[in-house]
């Protein structure tokens, strides 16, 4: 009798649940329960999968260049002091002069300064901004659609997004600036609605945030959400409830950039992605801007990868189908479809800001996925909007439809695996950065501090860049050192006389590791 009632009191419980999840009207407390969930639940998962699925080593330069500002940040600085013997430490997207500083904007590098400070590793703070885009998400969600169609957005992200893609996987970014977004496409509906002054701070502070990881995109998103504020506010919305909070945000916006610009570049206007290109010509500006003047004195890696940007060009259908492959599949193109036919203004206005992103982004030379990040929920909205019509869609039987809608949102489930693990930089730099990571656990694993003075060959490939440093490099446990002349090598073993110094040629096969004794087998080890 009691394994009855026990029968019936389980399927009294999940019947409950079930209703829950199905109800078109959530309360606060429910939706803000879902919300830290979705928050905690990719978190979580990813750390579950440590033991298989360890902590990623960076391949790719912008990576490094994100960890640099990450360690900068962690280390309480927004730039550290020139080097004296720089030259050894020039490497892609670090600026030597008139600071040691990475070229990025600082949203990302706050992020990982945050693992890094809260947890002992970047990588953390990768994760934890991952929960928290879940959690936005469905946030932003439930602001367009019932809760329900939230909760499998979110869930969609979850799946896709969360715990196998680049985003969680490597230091690349993309987190931090969807956060941004999918603030300010939570607020504006609801902005719309209510005309609430703490809503207009929020989309305000959306904005901030998709500025300052993505200057470019963040200034376009910003600018297809003014516009549907104009338009709204031409009908007879209250600008007061908008004005006052945008203008205050975007001017504390531009007075920290240009802070953080000052104490990078020497210059309130100029930021370090704009010195970058005046000093080493890479990386290039957009499509009207002329290409900055070939670097003269940089090394040759730099010059080669100066070269390779100006025939590169991503073409437009290209960019459409990595968005298409790695935001939403079917459901994506089934939303953008359908956004004129749903009678929701909700899709035209996400389907708008969409196209104005990705064309206006299209006047810059190069893309990947993570560029429009700010448009990540907004690509989760179109897509559930899209499968919420056909779910409603009179014109076929209730089970056609449920089937359609589950075969969709299934077939992109199976697909997504197999697009999220895809990793930056392709084998060769995956290859690269597995065999610099040995060469450093190697070292590592030796007692003391070391130097490792690295030597390239003639045809290295100038992507697969092994001189990135800490912060601080002289107190850094390893150092590396680009290889030059004689001179040159003698003066950074005398700056760094107390370390073991180490020869790497990157370029044998295999590479080769060397410890050097003495100045003189270091001589001899570069004849």
């Amino acid at each position: 009798m009691e394994a009855v009632e026990d029968r019936r009191s389980r399927r009294g419980g999940l019947a409950a649940a079930i209703s829950f999840l199905i109800a078109e009207k959530w309360g606060r407390r429910q939706v803000l329960v879902v919300c830290l969930i979705l928050t905690v639940l990719p978190i979580v998962a990813r750390l579950v999968l440590l033991p298989i699925y360890p902590i990623p080593r960076p391949a790719v330069a912008d990576e490094f260049g994100y960890l640099l500002l990450a360690d900068t940040f962690a280390s309480g600085r927004l730039a550290n002091p020139p080097h004296p013997l720089q030259e050894h430490f020039e490497t892609l997207y670090v600026l030597q002069q008139p600071h040691y500083a990475s070229i990025y904007p600082p949203g990302q590098g706050v992020a990982l300064a945050v693992g890094q400070a809260s947890a002992g590793h970047p990588w953390y703070g990768v994760v934890a901004s991952t929960g928290l885009l879940c959690g936005a998400i469905f946030w932003m969600l439930c602001g367009w659609v019932e809760p329900p169609w939230a909760l499998l957005g979110a869930l969609y992200f979850f799946v896709r997004l969360g715990v196998f893609s680049y985003w969680t996987n490597s230091y690349m970014g993309g987190n931090v600036a969807a956060i941004g977004g999918a603030i300010a496409l939570g607020a504006l509906p609801r902005l719309i609605k209510s005309s609430r002054v703490g809503t207009g701070v929020t989309l305000a502070v959306g904005l901030a945030i998709t500025v300052m990881s993505r200057p470019f995109e963040g200034l376009l998103f910003s600018g297809a959400v003014g516009l549907i504020l104009l338009a709204w506010m031409f009908r007879g919305g209250r600008l007061r409830f908008v004005a006052a909070p945008v203008a205050v945000i975007a001017l504390l916006t531009v007075a920290l950039q240009g802070y953080y610009n000052y104490r990078v570049t020497g210059h309130a206007l100029q930021m370090p992605y704009q010195l970058s290109q005046a000093v080493y010509g890479v990386p290039r500006g957009l499509v009207w801007e002329p290409l900055p003047p070939e670097p003269k004195a940089a090394y040759k890696d730099i010059r080669d990868v100066y070269e390779w940007q100006k025939t590169e060009y991503v073409p437009l259908r290209e960019r459409w189908n990595r968005i298409w492959s790695f935001y939403g599949g079917f459901a994506l193109a089934l939303g953008i479809i359908l956004s004129p036919f749903t009678r929701k203004k909700g899709s035209l206005y996400l389907a708008g800001v969409c196209i104005f992103v990705v064309l206006g982004q299209y006047l810059y030379w190069f893309f990947l996925p993570h560029y429009v990040a700010p448009l990540t929920s907004a690509f989760l909205g179109i897509s559930v909007l899209g499968l919420r019509y056909v779910w409603n869609w009179r014109v076929l039987r209730m089970p056609l439809r449920r089937a359609l809608v589950a075969g969709i949102v299934l077939l992109d489930m199976f697909l997504s695996v197999k697009a999220g693990m895809q990793v930056v930089g392709g084998p060769e730099l995956r290859a690269f950065s597995r065999e610099r990571s040995k060469i450093e656990d190697r070292v590592n694993s030796t007692p003391g501090n070391h130097l490792i003075l690295v030597r390239v060959g003639p045809d290295h490939n100038a992507a697969a860049e092994w001189i990135y440093n800490r912060a601080d490099i002289d107190r850094a446990r390893i150092v590396w050192a680009r290889e030059l002349d004689d001179a040159s090598n003698a003066r950074v073993r005398e700056y760094f006389k107390n370390r073991s110094v180490w020869l790497v040629k990157v370029d044998a096969d295999p590479i080769r590791l060397t410890r050097l004794a003495d100045p003189s087998e270091t001589a001899r080890a570069i004849q």
